[in-house]
């Protein structure tokens, strides 16, 4: 297994480099971490059969997946179908055993049973002569090579694909045997309190600390994106730099503060009233560094107040990224302060690698309940794009808050602003060069030391010694206490203190409370305002008070997409979003695709909730149950809707799309990978609808 799993590496100088990290820092784990190596290759392999069926890589012939074997025939790609080496004569076939099938077409692969590759010559399928070649599939490298060979040319190149995959590989094992150690210890810690569960530690901890909660639950975050092939890529870090800057390690990271001269920076705040400077915002947020900050800028002769302090990533300021700015810090256009005026802040990663919780040293605990948090330039290809910040986000972000303040003041008898809530981004700093040669060179230089900062999550709890802040990704983690996940010991949790008999109807009562947030939200947004968000998990929180979620929180207003039509009809005053990418017009496929984003959010929860009903035994009816429930809320948030003269034509079409669509689109991020004939996501990728037809 070893020899198959470790051949075709194409970047064979990373997986050296983990395995001697490994060897040299923790050389007890030598041999687990050579068994995550096999697990996680078998995991891509999952992943990217999953996207290879939905983002319909190739034309295939009508299937139904189905537990046990599944032969699914499909026709190759091949632009130049004249040409004698021309496949399109050809009939292929994939053959595959699913060991569990889940809601949304999601599965898990039978590792015991054969996984191959058939191609057939120009003969009917059924005559046993025509197969031509078999091909055993035993890893991501045999995979990425039926993509090449049938998927066809790729303007980005299927080496580098696979590198990355390399990357992805090495990282998701490093990741799984690193914080089995840290959950260990968690384990050992919470057991020695008498706690029972994780949601009764963090109930003991947040006496001693209001704000534990938020910052443990985004760091017990450890599995990645459900679906992404590259979930863990992260490429252009050393290990050292995934261990340091990588949220599941539970370590902190120091933010460096630079200076852009004004005439090469810009900002954006969300009081618009008084647009303070980044100087005085930073230096009321953190009082420790302005004279230290006064006296360097005295020292090297130049004037503060021409200039806008930032804090960046670490990472920005390595050399890779500086070089690119080697005349505008011989010009004193950028002036990287030394860490020592800086050493005050600290941060902790979040979910997202490149968002930081912000800390100071002088008084941490209380520091992470009231100080921002900040999302950073991070030059590092994450899954699928190196993750830099435009400048334009830094604008729009600031700006869309004060949008959604107005709707939220709208619809407050919803719920808006009392159990929904929005986290506000408060400012956006950026540097900006105008006079570059070269758009490429231009936008990417542009994006690389930029930073949003976000309003503190604390200011939506109302008492701090009950109320928990979670991720929405940790809910679906491993708790190190039960072997289950997150969510269920809040489920146990809910069934004690309300006395409720059976764990399913508990489960059924914990997801209709989250439900009765989610969904309303998401449907008066979109169908009243217009205002298609990315609702996905790690852009949400739920805030649960002993067991119960009692308000729920979205974030990231970087790429919202809106219909104006709808927004005009509400009188909604988007006039600072006017020719953004945001309320483009020609973006509607676009708001059509990132609307899907609640079918995976619900389609997710529902995934693993049926998952647990399973080994319960209770899973059939209360499936079933579940899907019914949730639809009930979505059919009674467009009743209510539909009251309203001015928007009923359209609800009724939004109506008709959440009911009768069975499989809704959205982006289609690995075939993009692979052939992006345009700069944005339009190639569809297909998911099921859990809602399909259950109105009637």
């Amino acid at each position: 297994m070893e020899t198959i799993i470790f051949n075709n590496v194409k970047d064979e100088s990373i997986l050296v480099e983990h395995l001697q990290y490994i060897k040299s820092n923790h050389s007890h784990l030598e041999q687990s971490f050579q068994l995550e190596l096999e697990n996680a290759n078998w995991e891509i392999v999952t992943r990217l059969l999953y996207v290879i069926l939905t983002e319909h890589f190739f034309e295939c012939e009508p299937y139904q997946l189905v537990q046990g074997e599944n032969i699914i025939n499909f026709k190759p790609n091949d632009p130049d179908s004249s040409s004698s080496s021309s496949l399109s004569s050809l009939s292929v076939q994939l053959q595959f055993h699913i060991k569990d099938l889940y809601c949304l077409d999601r599965f898990t692969l039978d590792k015991t049973k054969k996984f191959a590759v058939v191609e057939f010559g120009p003969i009917e399928l059924d005559e046993a002569s025509s197969c031509t070649q078999t091909e055993i599939i035993y890893n991501y490298s045999g995979l990425v090579s039926v993509l090449e060979k049938y998927f066809g040319k790729s303007t980005t190149g299927y080496e580098q694909f696979e590198k990355d995959l390399d990357n992805c590989w090495v990282n998701m094992a490093l990741s799984k045997v690193l914080s089995n150690e840290r959950m260990e210890s968690l384990k050992e810690e919470i057991t020695k309190m008498n706690c029972k569960s994780v949601p009764e530690y963090i109930e003991s901890m947040l006496k001693q600390d209001p704000s534990y909660s938020h910052v443990f639950y985004e760091q017990f975050h450890r599995r990645g994106h459900p679906t992404h092939p590259f979930v863990k890529s992260k490429v252009g870090l050393s290990v050292e730099q995934v261990i340091s800057y990588s949220p599941e390690f539970g370590g902190t990271v120091d933010p460096r503060l630079i200076a852009i001269h004004r005439s090469k920076g810009g900002f954006k705040s969300y009081d618009d009233q008084q647009e303070p400077c980044p100087n005085q915002f930073i230096f009321n947020l953190f009082p420790c560094v302005e004279e230290k900050v006064r006296d360097y800028f005295k020292m090297i002769g130049l004037e503060l107040q021409d200039y806008y302090l930032n804090l960046v990533h670490p990472y920005q300021l390595s050399q890779p990224v500086l070089s690119q700015f080697n005349q505008d810090i011989e010009n004193n256009e950028l002036i990287i302060i030394p860490s020592s005026v800086s050493s005050d802040i600290s941060s902790k990663p979040l979910v997202s690698v490149r968002s930081l919780t912000l800390q100071s040293k002088e008084s941490p605990q209380s520091s992470l309940g009231t100080l921002p948090a900040l999302k950073c330039s991070f030059s590092v290809r994450l899954t699928n794009v190196v993750r830099n910040l435009y400048h334009t986000h830094c604008v729009t972000g600031p700006q869309f808050s004060r949008i959604l303040d107005d709707i939220f003041k709208r619809e407050r008898g919803n719920g808006f602003g009392t159990k929904i809530h929005f986290v506000k981004d408060l400012m956006g700093i950026y540097y900006y060069d105008t006079n570059q040669q070269g758009e490429k060179q231009q936008q990417h230089k542009n994006a690389e030391l930029s930073s949003l900062w976000r309003q503190n999550l604390h200011c939506f709890v109302t008492d701090p010694t009950t109320e928990q802040i979670v991720s929405i990704p940790a809910l679906l983690n491993i708790s190190p206490i039960s072997g289950t996940e997150l969510l269920f010991e809040f489920v146990d949790q809910l069934k004690t203190n309300q006395h409720i008999s059976t764990t399913s109807e508990a489960i059924r009562v914990w997801m209709n409370h989250y439900l009765q947030l989610l969904v309303p939200f998401y449907i008066i947004m979109s169908t009243k305002y217009g205002v298609a968000l990315e609702s996905h998990h790690q852009n949400t929180y739920v805030i649960i008070d002993r067991g119960v979620p009692v308000k729920i929180i979205f974030k990231d207003w970087d790429c919202p997409r809106c219909l104006p039509e709808r927004l005009d009809r509400q009188n909604i005053d988007y006039s600072s979003m006017k020719g953004s990418s945001i309320t483009n017009s020609q973006f509607e496929t676009d708001f059509t695709q990132k609307r899907a984003q609640i079918f995976i959010h619900v389609g997710e929860l529902l995934m693993h909730v049926f998952a647990h009903l399973r080994t319960i035994g209770q899973s059939k009816t209360m499936e079933k149950e579940l899907i019914q429930d949730s639809s009930d809320i979505l059919q009674s948030t467009f009743n209510q809707l539909k009251s309203d003269p001015i928007i009923h034509d359209q609800v009724l079409q939004d109506e008709e799309y959440f009911f009768t669509t069975p499989f809704v689109e959205m982006y289609a991020y690995t075939k993009w990978r692979l052939n992006p004939s345009t700069q944005n996501y339009s190639a569809p990728h297909f998911i099921k609808n859990p809602w399909y037809q259950t109105n009637q």
